[in-house]
């Protein structure tokens, strides 16, 4: 089953929120630019899915914050990607911040760490 199956089954109208968490390395500047969110982006709103994207590298917020547009109450479905080991930290503070402003919302991880380690979340 793809995403957007599984999405458009569990969902009247799917919202998503895709984050890229905010990682500094040790001069303070994102790690990397993360085009992977905008390609998922595209296909999902193909597909006819509501998404926003939250870049929190690029607006260099701190560890666990989203912009402050994003309301999580309008998410049924956030997805947070974990580039590396080195990402992990950052992503969990972003979903436990999530899990604490909407306790309801689907919370996935996606990247190359999480396709590489899946037992390791």
């Amino acid at each position: 089953m793809t995403l957007v199956m599984a999405i458009e089954q569990t969902m009247d109208r799917p919202v998503v929120l895709l984050i890229n968490p905010h990682v500094p390395d040790a001069m303070g500047e994102p790690l990397m630019e993360n085009l992977a969110i905008g390609s998922l982006a595209a296909y999902l709103e193909h597909h006819g899915i509501s998404v926003d994207l939250a870049d929190c590298a690029i607006d260099k917020l701190p560890i666990g914050t989203l912009p402050s547009h994003v309301k999580l109450g309008d998410y049924q479905v956030a997805g947070i990607t974990i580039m590396a080991r080195s990402c992990v930290k950052a992503a969990m503070a972003v979903a436990q911040s999530i899990r604490l402003k909407n306790p309801e919302i689907h919370l996935v991880s996606g990247g190359k760490f999480p396709t590489s380690n899946p037992d390791t979340l």
